[in-house]
């Protein structure tokens, strides 16, 4: 961002500020959370976590998770396509894609866990909130939360007539409409809420050849809840979601100048050489909740079934030369069902929470590798980036495609407990343990090449794999179990302020690499040492939260793509690895109508014992190297500032004006992807981007128009380069973050 950019922000700042919940509020709201699995306000809660509001949320435009890491510091969503995302808390995170892997950041909507990462970028509609909980969460959430929780909480049946309907439009034909309908069937005892949202937009770089621009947006999504309030004690509730995905897979920019169009323009256009390249999903899930008040505590039960199938087709070279072809797709099944009993209760001297949990899953998987045997010449004679010498050792243009098979079959079983003892008036102890038992079967099929069975695959080279079991299904199992322990000390000052110091562990079960035959890892934990303060000052005007951590991370699931014949191919690996960091939240309502709000994080996160096998894209040549007190792939600080200004136009109505903007530095790197393995000008670097919104609400009218604007000052950005094939095709390729987007919305209530 140059310098007068900087300048145009500086003048926005002064003149506007953030987000207002409600007009004519004298005080910061007091929002009401579900972090430790029962209902409290945020202020009272002793865990570092970020909400977001509906209000907030339809501010921002935020459409899903992969929208909310701007504003979250500590949070990182890697969403390249959508039914592959990357989500890192904190520097924690997993990469691997196969279904042998689970994911460290749990991702749960309405109290149910979304269980592969493939599920989780459900489109936001009718959301009542956002829960961003940072750190270890073991003991409340259960398995797979050793960097955090990210929990959806969508509206409620409710006994009033109401409805609403937005509409969107923006550049790029964007077009986006929301509606949502809730009506009492029985007064007072029966009700039902319907939503839908359907968004369409065209894509955002331009092809070099004659397909359609690429990394556009089309999906749509539903939802049906009905909610019987059987009597005063007895709350009973369905609900249905649909979810489908119908998009491009996103563009591969190529950066080799010789076989790339542009290399250096993030949106140039670009040349993909992939067939039908895709990015579909289609989810549904069902879920019955009861919650009964107890004479000694209030029960609930939820019972969950989802299922998803996902296929993802992309190109893996970022350029339209035959002898440099390589693509891959990734096709998904998932039927996931869970169970869950709780009990909460309080008395004069505690406050307890007890329960039992189980879950199943059945997963298949196939990762299918496509080129032409002009590629596979090119490697054994060696003659990339430039044209090779023809038909030697096979005939040119002939298509090539090898496979690999996974199946999954899981339970996980737990046992958890979490007591808080009001030691004094001012001082909660709190003591907290979850017994998990995971159990996993999976199994590996490698097909042979489509060229001729008799040839050996070049792709998938696993020379330890016998060839007598070629087609054929290698099965294996294990079990893991562990204890996660919470312990928190809470100690409140006086009704503005409170302090806390908590231990936490997180627990990420083991697994197998997908790619990787007869391979299984042990469990990775998290063990996490907090400090944090959480206050309200100028008679409940500010608001201002600060946390310190430091964790301890062993055993981390790491993938990483190793040379080991043909293309090479992922493995998995696991090292230890320590963090700290500081996180500050603060909202300041200046005047009535003024807010501003500041949120910032700082990570320092190393490995301690690493080695992985890395190639050099400049000499083709592989060696070990030991990251032993080298960064993890993480920036080291990020910041956000919010502003809004709520301007009276008097009997025309308000203006609501609001202008966001994030900072995020540069990635930390390690010597694996720092100059040994490549170096390019924009990869990762720090990026800025600033949103801005104008609302005009018509006095005594139940209906508001926007303006909005997305990077509005269109600052270009890449994400990571693509390892698969820059030391052997000579094809590095990255993929772009968005444009600048902007557009009108209207919403209607009713």
């Amino acid at each position: 961002m140059n310098i007068k950019k900087h300048r145009i922000i500086t003048v926005l700042l002064l003149l506007v500020s953030p987000r207002l919940y409600a007009q004519q509020q004298i005080t910061l709201p007091e929002l009401e959370v579900t972090a430790q699995r029962k209902a409290e306000l945020l202020q009272d809660v002793p865990i570092t976590l970020t909400t977001f509001d509906d209000a907030s949320l339809s501010i921002t435009g935020a459409q899903s998770l992969k929208d909310l890491d701007n504003f979250t510091p500590g949070l990182e969503v890697i969403s390249i396509n959508s039914t592959h995302p990357k989500f890192k808390m904190r520097g924690i995170g997993t990469i691997d894609f196969g279904i042998g892997t689970d994911p460290s950041v749990s991702i749960y909507q309405d109290d149910v866990y979304l269980n592969r990462s493939g599920g989780t970028l459900l489109q936001f509609t009718d959301i009542k909130r956002v829960e961003v909980l940072k750190g270890p969460q073991g003991t409340l959430f259960g398995r797979n939360s050793a960097a955090g929780v990210i929990h959806i909480v969508s509206q409620e049946p409710k006994n009033e007539l109401e409805g609403s309907l937005r509409t969107r439009l923006g550049n790029y034909d964007k077009r986006l409409i929301e509606g949502m309908f809730n009506s009492p069937l029985i007064d007072d005892r029966l009700f039902l809420r319907v939503n839908a949202i359907y968004n369409d937009r065209n894509g955002v770089i331009d092809s070099a050849g004659d397909d359609d621009a690429y990394s556009d947006e089309e999906y749509q999504a539903a939802r049906m809840s009905l909610r019987w309030l059987v009597n005063n004690k007895t709350d009973i509730q369905y609900t249905f979601d649909i979810n489908q995905v119908n998009q491009q897979a996103a563009a591969s920019i190529g950066l080799n100048s010789s076989l790339s169009p542009d290399p250096d323009r993030l949106y140039g256009a670009v040349a993909n050489d992939v067939v039908n390249g895709h990015d579909d999903r289609l989810f549904r899930g069902h879920k019955l909740k009861l919650q009964h008040d107890l004479s000694f505590a209030t029960m609930t039960w939820i019972s969950a079934y989802q299922q998803f199938s996902s296929s993802l087709k992309e190109d893996e070279d970022g350029t339209d030369k035959i002898y440099a072809h390589l693509d891959s797709e990734n096709e998904e099944e998932n039927q996931f069902f869970s169970q869950e009993l709780r009990f909460n209760g309080e008395n004069e001297h505690f406050n307890w929470l007890a329960g039992v949990y189980f879950s199943s899953e059945h997963a298949k998987q196939e990762l299918k590798l496509t080129t032409y045997t002009n590629s596979l010449n090119a490697i054994a004679q060696g003659s990339l980036p430039n044209s090779p010498s023809a038909n030697f050792p096979f005939p040119d243009d002939q298509l090539w495609m090898e496979s690999m098979q996974n199946k999954l079959r899981s339970q996980s079983m737990s046992t958890f407990a979490d007591l808080t003892w009001f030691a004094t008036e001012k001082l909660d102890l709190t003591f907290g343990l979850r017994y998990t038992l995971d159990k996993k079967e999976f199994s590996w099929k490698n097909n042979s090449n489509t060229f001729s069975s008799a040839v050996p695959d070049q792709l998938f080279q696993i020379p330890s794999y016998p060839v007598a079991y070629k087609n054929r299904w290698i099965d294996t199992d294990e079990s893991w179990s562990h204890i996660s322990p919470r312990v928190v000390a809470a100690y409140q000052f006086n009704d503005d302020v409170m302090s806390f110091i908590s231990y936490t562990e997180g627990y990420k079960a083991g697994g197998f690499n997908a790619m990787q035959i007869l391979s299984s890892f042990d469990p990775e934990t998290v063990d996490s040492i907090e400090w944090g303060v959480k206050s309200t000052w100028l008679d409940k005007r500010l608001k201002l939260n600060i946390s310190l951590f430091h964790y301890d991370y062993n055993d981390k699931q790491d993938i990483n793509f190793e040379v080991q014949g043909g293309l090479g191919r992922f493995v998995t690996r696991t090292g230890d690895a320590k963090g700290k960091g500081a996180e500050v939240e603060l909202s300041w309502l200046i005047k009535d109508n003024v807010q501003l709000g500041l949120n910032y994080g700082y990570l320092s996160a190393q490995w301690q014992d690493r080695t992985v096998n890395s190639v050099n894209y400049n000499t083709g040549l592989s060696q070990d190297i030991d990251l032993s007190g080298q960064a993890l792939l993480t920036p080291k600080h990020h910041a956000v500032v919010n502003l809004d200004y709520d301007y009276s136009l008097q009997s025309l109505g308000n203006l609501l004006i609001h202008l966001d903007h994030t900072y995020n530095s540069r990635q930390q790197f390690n010597q694996t992807y720092a100059d040994y393995y490549f170096d390019y000008e924009h990869r990762d670097s720090a990026y800025h981007y600033t949103n801005m919104k104008v609302t005009w609400q018509p006095r005594g009218e139940a209906w508001q128009l926007a303006l909005w604007a997305e990077n509005m000052f269109d600052n270009r950005y890449a994400y990571s380069i693509t390892p698969m094939t820059a030391s052997i095709l000579g094809t590095p390729y990255i993929n772009s973050r968005k444009p600048r987007l902007f557009g009108v919305e209207m919403k209607v209530d009713f």
